[in-house]
């Protein structure tokens, strides 16, 4: 399902939603594109394991972002 959603105030388009994820991946580039403030991160001790196979990824971190579904009015 391809879906437009407002994350921390900015419409982003064409976000791809899988219902049945088990996590959910911001890369870079956008968490840059959305002026977001790296130190809102929580770091993290380990790798983490599957997402590219075969070589264990380190993350950044994580954050909990504020998401609307549709726009302001109807969400």
């Amino acid at each position: 399902l391809v879906v437009t959603v407002v994350i921390e105030n900015m419409r982003v388009m064409k976000i791809l939603m899988d219902g049945g994820s088990g996590i959910n991946i911001l890369y870079k580039d956008a968490f840059d594109k959305l002026n977001m403030d790296i130190r809102k991160l929580h770091a993290l001790q380990s790798p983490f394991h599957g997402i590219v196979p075969r070589w264990p990824i380190m993350l950044l971190g994580t954050i909990d972002l504020s998401v609307t579904f549709d726009d302001m009015v109807h969400y």
